[in-house]
């Protein structure tokens, strides 16, 4: 009988320890589940954090040339800004260019969530020069800070020097404005 005692007190220490064992994987188990999910959590939130930062540095990148990019359209019913900047240029030269524009042409194309229309501007400049100072002219076009599309470039030679000596230059070009109310197309 004392054997059969210490049979079932064994048995019940065993099966104690079997359930204690169990508890304690259970636990384990657990408590592995939770550690793995924080890991990947804390990799999502490291992911998020890093695209973050590069959102921040791109928008700042951005907004550094708004101005700029905001400056480059002037409005459709005023550009003298960029006139006055063609005649300095050609100040520059001594050139007396002949420029005309055309009629503002609506675009598809709208900003600042549709309050603003892109114009579109017919420009041409005529002026007689010669090829060496024509480029140095154009170059300083180009260099404006404005949205404008140089389409078209004609020149044409007189006399035996050809494009060395004066010549006459035809510029046909696109300049681009916005206009805060649509105009009927």
């Amino acid at each position: 009988m004392f054997f059969v005692k210490n049979i079932a007190l064994a048995l019940g220490v065993i099966l104690l320890a079997l359930g204690g064992v169990f508890l304690l994987d259970r636990q384990i188990t657990n408590m592995s589940a939770a550690i793995q999910k924080n890991k990947e959590l804390s990799a999502t939130l490291t992911h998020r954090s890093e695209v973050l930062s590069q959102i921040q540095k791109e928008y700042g990148e951005v907004s550094a040339h708004e101005q700029v990019i905001r400056h480059a359209l002037l409005p459709t019913d005023n550009i003298l800004e960029f006139t006055e900047a063609l005649d300095s240029i050609a100040a520059k030269y001594a050139l007396n260019p002949t420029v005309s524009f055309g009629s503002p042409i609506l675009t598809p194309t709208t900003i600042n969530n549709g309050k603003q229309t892109i114009a579109s501007i017919d420009l041409g400049i005529t002026l007689s020069t010669n090829l060496f100072i024509f480029l140095e002219y154009l170059k300083d076009i180009e260099r404006l800070p404005y949205f404008m599309n140089i389409d078209d470039i004609a020149i044409t030679a007189r006399g035996e020097s050809g494009w060395q000596g004066e010549s006459t230059q035809v510029i046909h070009a696109t300049f681009y404005t916005q206009m805060d109310t649509p105009l009927t197309p």
